[in-house]
């Protein structure tokens, strides 16, 4: 067992917070309703491509939308994208060991322009692949090519965290040690665990 050297981050879900309540509070929706305007997320899915720009996909669409709008427009996003400043930390802390920190999301150029400037993106990170910028959207294991070609990684030193089972699945399929971000605690945890493992060998 090699020691892990790189950790790879999906953005949406884990270095952003789950907004679901801020917006349910705000248009008064049930958790079922909130439910459904997930699922019109394909809407966008142009802009997470690099396609279009991502308030594109509305007009295109001719969609009145009040909800959907709101939430992906960018003039929103302090509502909409709340930064996970915990886990910044705890990235910190890691990076200060020695470890290499990579981002690997499906992500529109607007979103991650205005992420990457809360979070300090080019300072914190050693690189990273984002679907706008390839024209592929994860689980396609050619990005999760990309970013390991890209950057030379080497599979058995390298841990990827992600909120989507889905690609959490893919990672482990590619031979990818994938685990699924539930919380912050997860990836102390692991840490935590993998130190415990070093030791006792």
């Amino acid at each position: 067992m090699k020691k892990i050297n790189n950790i790879v981050f999906d953005i949406g879900g884990v270095l952003v917070e789950n907004s679901e309540n801020a917006i349910k509070t705000k248009f008064n929706l049930t958790n079922d309703e909130f439910k459904e305007i997930k699922k019109s997320g394909n809407i966008i899915k142009p802009s997470l491509l690099g396609e279009k720009n991502i308030m594109d996909c509305f007009k295109d669409l001719n969609s009145n939308d009040e909800m959907l709008e709101y939430i992906f427009n960018p003039i929103n996003y302090d509502v909409t994208i709340p930064i996970n400043f915990d886990l910044l930390k705890i990235i910190d802390d890691l990076k200060a060991k020695g470890y290499k920190i990579y981002a690997l999301s499906n992500m529109s150029q607007e979103t991650f322009d205005y992420i990457a400037k809360k979070i300090d993106y080019n300072n914190r990170f050693d690189g990273g692949i984002i679907s706008f910028q390839v024209h592929l959207l994860k689980p396609n294991k050619k990005i999760f090519d990309l970013l390991f070609k890209k950057y030379n990684l080497d599979i058995e030193e390298t841990v990827y965290f992600d909120d989507n089972i889905i690609n959490v699945d893919k990672g482990n399929l590619l031979g990818i040690e994938s685990i699924l971000f539930l919380n912050n605690e997860c990836i102390t945890d692991y840490f935590n665990n993998k130190n415990k493992q070093l030791i006792l060998k």
